[in-house]
């Protein structure tokens, strides 16, 4: 099973938190998915897609997981979202599809785009102080 990661999940701290392991580059591939883009959650510092027929964001489709750590993973996705087969274009092999998380029934979310960069210098310290206790 191979995933697209387009939030928290992209940043190696987070991910390597969830899963239990640092990943080996050769499972990592910087991928792109047309139609959506990414906006706020409500009350919260992760994203959620949104259809957008002009929007194009880039992500990370990962593979070559356990089985425990794709619990792990659908865990940390909780009930606030739904898994969805999405099909990404990675950089290395185009057309691919993997699982994506998608809004589920009643989240709320904001019309506020959600950007990785901006994230990572503005709330990624206090996310992992939140989630786990510390930096």
């Amino acid at each position: 099973m191979e995933f697209f990661f387009y939030g928290t999940l992209m940043d190696d701290d987070v991910l390597s938190r969830v899963i239990g392991r640092r990943l080996p580059p050769d499972l990592i591939e910087e991928a792109t998915l047309r139609g959506y883009q990414r906006v706020y959650v409500a009350k919260a510092f992760y994203p959620v897609l949104v259809p957008d027929p002009e929007g194009t964001l880039d992500g990370l489709v990962v593979g070559g997981l356990a089985p425990v750590e794709v619990e792990r993973i659908f865990a940390f996705e909780d009930d606030g979202y739904t898994a969805q087969a999405l099909s990404v274009t990675g950089a290395r092999r185009g057309e691919t599809l993997a699982v994506g998380f998608m809004p589920g029934d009643g989240m709320k979310m904001t019309p506020r785009i959600w950007r990785y960069e901006d994230w990572r210098r503005r709330h990624k310290r206090l996310y992992m102080q939140r989630i786990w206790g510390k930096a």
